[in-house]
């Protein structure tokens, strides 16, 4: 399961707290201000960073992370009897332009509380996984650019 759209099951706990998060954000600015524009869960399908996360004047910097989060519902591994999923990053600056770029593994998230809040952390990955280590070989990124 790659979790770009907003979820209808637990499977991508992260995903969903920080849409969750995201959407709270946007009423609060859309409450304040007026709004440029307003991105989105990534609808099924392919996803084109131009259509998203490309800024409209290139000689400003925009340092930004892409994640990827990704599950496999009932993954059994030794005694654990679902693996939690796993997230893959990658910082982009349109500064610093590529047309490839590797998505590292960076952890596994785990919800905790602070102060009565819920909060998502990432967690180096333990022995606690094994086969979900396999779901994906590598994870490449590939940035078109046209002419400004």
């Amino acid at each position: 399961m790659l979790c770009l759209t907003e979820i209808e099951n637990q499977d991508c706990f992260y995903w969903h707290y920080k849409v969750q998060g995201w959407e709270k954000a946007k009423l609060a600015a859309e409450a304040k201000t007026d709004v440029d524009a307003v991105s989105q869960a990534t609808p099924n399908g392919s996803l084109d960073p131009a259509d998203y996360i490309l800024p409209a004047d290139s000689e400003k910097t925009t340092p930004y992370k892409l994640l990827i989060e990704i599950n496999q519902p009932n993954d059994a591994y030794d005694t654990i009897a679902d693996q939690r999923s796993l997230v893959y990053a990658v910082e982009i600056d349109n500064n610093d332009p590529h047309s490839f770029h590797i998505l590292d593994l960076v952890g596994y998230p785990q919800l905790e509380e602070t102060d009565g809040k819920p909060q998502w952390s990432l967690y180096y990955i333990n022995e606690d996984f094994g086969t979900a280590l396999n779901l994906i070989d590598s994870s490449l990124l590939v940035i078109e650019r046209g002419e400004p």
